[in-house]
């Protein structure tokens, strides 16, 4: 009985399966596996590119770097620096965001440049930045990024930074050379007195700045 129920289950599958070939159409059908090129004609697609790689949204940055003044003043000397900045704003697009951001920064030896003995200062930054050329699934690409605030304890100060982002499109390494003008209450000396007098006055530093951004 056995031998016959497995037959009899046999055949109706057999027979089942040949009606599915034999039915209109099932031949024509061509079933095409993904390749490679497929792949990459999706990424390149700007329809079916991913919104949260490409759109606009908001984005952060945790950044840190230090710098060397390029003080030429007559009978000063120079003094180096150390920072860290947090920035957080709105992706318009992968050309320009905006943002702000709040920074801490350690003088080492202030009392060279600054009129005071306290190490530190607050940077506190209006933020624009952006790739200089189209991502374009390229993994390196050019940026650029511009500071404009005032940094507590100092005053006016400005930065802009050039350099490679390496990464995705929403999660790269920063690498970036910045020039920096900064205001501070500090000496100058008098040339016919020869006493150093208070004054606010302009620094200019190099810095270099390492960061993560998403």
């Amino acid at each position: 009985m056995k031998t016959i129920i497995t037959t009899i289950c046999a055949v109706v599958i057999s027979t089942a399966a040949m009606a599915q070939y034999n039915a209109p159409g099932y031949n024509d059908r061509n079933v095409t596996m993904p390749t490679e090129n497929s792949k990459n004609n999706r990424k390149n697609d700007p329809a079916q590119r991913e919104y949260s790689q490409y759109g606009s949204g908001f984005w952060f940055s945790a950044e840190a770097g230090g710098g060397y003044s390029l003080n030429t003043a007559k009978g000063l000397n120079n003094t180096a620096f150390a920072e860290v900045d947090l920035y957080g704003g709105y992706r318009f697009n992968e050309h320009f965001k905006a943002g702000l951001g709040l920074g801490g920064r350690y003088y080492f030896n202030p009392e060279i440049l600054r009129r005071t003995s306290h190490n530190w200062a607050m940077p506190i930054m209006l933020n624009f930045r952006g790739n200089l050329i189209p991502q374009d699934y390229r993994t390196v690409v050019p940026f650029y990024s511009v500071d404009f605030g005032v940094s507590v304890t100092d005053a006016f100060m400005f930065r802009p930074t050039i350099g490679i982002r390496c990464g995705e499109p929403r999660s790269a390494f920063l690498l970036g050379v910045s020039y920096m003008l900064q205001n501070m209450r500090g000496w100058k000396l008098d040339s016919y007195t020869s006493v150093y007098e208070a004054s606010t006055r302009s620094v200019s530093f190099v810095a270099l700045k390492i960061g993560y951004e998403f």
